[in-house]
């Protein structure tokens, strides 16, 4: 692999994430390894923030995974989001998505796939890391895991 990411390189990645405005989607992706479209996608529906748990619909298969733990330090970053997202009334309510979706754009829709990926190439360029592809976080998180099981 060309630019397998490493662990400094997420732990440099998520102190840039600190506060900025897609902090809560890089570090879901970062820590629990969602996929892109699945990220782009993400309804609070399939978020419990009480019990930190979510039940993503895998946009591959159409299935929902299995429930997936959510750390405490990923929850409360959810919570900061979900109350900035409220306040922003200056999205109209497009077709009901703004309400459900957890990243929407700036209509209320789901990010487009240009925009998400601008969105990592601009954090991966203000945290000066080589251009990263956002897959090799999945990567990362696959090796963590894997790691722990044995």
């Amino acid at each position: 692999m060309k630019n397998t990411m490493t662990e400094e390189q997420a732990q440099i990645l998520r102190e840039k994430l600190q506060g900025h405005h897609v902090e809560a989607l890089f570090l879901m992706a970062l820590v629990i390894g969602l996929r892109r479209d699945e990220l782009r996608l993400l309804t609070w529906q399939e978020i419990n923030l009480e019990t930190g748990e979510i039940c993503v619909l895998n946009q591959k298969t159409k299935r929902s995974r299995p429930r997936i733990h959510v750390p405490e330090t990923i929850v409360d970053v959810l919570k900061q989001h979900a109350l900035r997202q409220e306040g922003e009334s200056r999205y109209p309510d497009t077709e009901g998505q703004r309400a459900r979706l957890v990243f929407p754009d700036s209509r209320g829709r789901a990010l487009s796939i240009q925009s998400f990926l601008h969105e990592w190439n601009a954090v991966c360029k203000q945290a000066e890391l080589s251009r990263l592809r956002f897959h090799d976080l999945r990567v990362l998180v696959w090796h963590r895991v894997h790691a722990e099981e044995h």
